[in-house]
């Protein structure tokens, strides 16, 4: 399956630049991954963990760079 989780695409596209602007994008990244996995035809609670892990993955590749 495709990572579908792209916090990249909803950087540019910010309205706060403080912590609400953050959790903004974060949460389309979110919702956004988390309808084309129940739209492709995955379990709303499988497309949820997938979601999780990916995002999980996402966030630890990023700390380990710095």
């Amino acid at each position: 399956m495709k990572k579908t989780f792209n916090l990249k695409s909803y950087m540019k596209h910010a309205f706060y630049e403080d912590v609400r602007g953050y959790a903004m994008k974060q949460e389309r990244a979110w919702m956004d991954a988390y309808k084309q996995k129940v739209d492709s035809g995955i379990e709303p609670q499988k497309a949820w963990e997938s979601c999780l892990e990916e995002y999980n993955t996402d966030v630890l590749q990023k700390i380990d760079k710095k």
